[in-house]
């Protein structure tokens, strides 16, 4: 069974959820279990505000993490609401029917490679986004995040499946939000930020 359809059942979504939960706010503990399959570690470049993208990113994160723990999942209604009004003004306004059904076409028109990179990078609709959050689309839990400098901070997602792109969804579009220049996967030398393990056995 994939680790996000488990995620989607009450016990061990509860579970995974409350460890993501720690993790957003204490950050790892020092022999920290991967709760899926490895963890991904990206490099973000931001405009000299790191650290603030970074809270920014960690307010979204607990705020989603906090509902995905409840029933029912809110509506697009109250996300509007529950989301930071910084967040929400970042992204695209509902549209009209009829731009709706244009965006549709387009969305229709594209390959699946092509649709799968737009959903994962492209900034939309709240809804949109909110999407690939729900418990049974979950496909990573948060590890931690490290700011290296100013203008750059290493972040480490814990992969609950191995079947979507480097980028899983919504990802760069919450950093992009909350304001990331630039999103890369890490070098191997950047990864000790988040394992300082590795760097003491080495």
């Amino acid at each position: 069974m994939e680790f996000h359809q488990r995620l989607g059942q009450d016990g061990p979504a509860r579970r995974f959820l409350k460890i993501e939960h720690r993790r957003l706010l204490r950050g790892p503990n020092r022999h920290e279990i991967i709760q899926g399959l490895n963890v991904e570690t990206y490099s973000v470049r931001t405009d000299g505000n790191a650290a603030q993208v970074v809270e920014r990113v960690k307010e979204v994160m607990i705020l989603v993490n906090e509902q995905d723990q409840t029933k029912p999942w809110p509506s697009e209604d109250e996300w509007l609401n529950l989301l930071p009004a910084w967040f929400v003004d970042c992204c695209k306004p509902g549209g009209t029917t009829e731009e709706d059904e244009r965006r549709y076409e387009r969305l229709r028109a594209m390959s699946e490679e092509e649709e799968r990179a737009h959903g994962y990078t492209e900034q939309g609709e709240v809804s949109d986004w909110i999407g690939w959050f729900s418990p049974d689309e979950r496909e990573w839990l948060w590890w931690d995040a490290k700011v290296k400098d100013s203008n750059r901070f290493v972040v480490g997602l814990d992969r609950l499946t191995d079947h979507y792109p480097i980028f899983p969804g919504g990802f760069v579009w919450l950093l992009t939000v909350c304001g990331a220049v630039d999103v890369c996967t890490a070098a191997p030398s950047e990864e000790t930020v988040l394992f300082p393990l590795l760097a003491e056995d080495s």
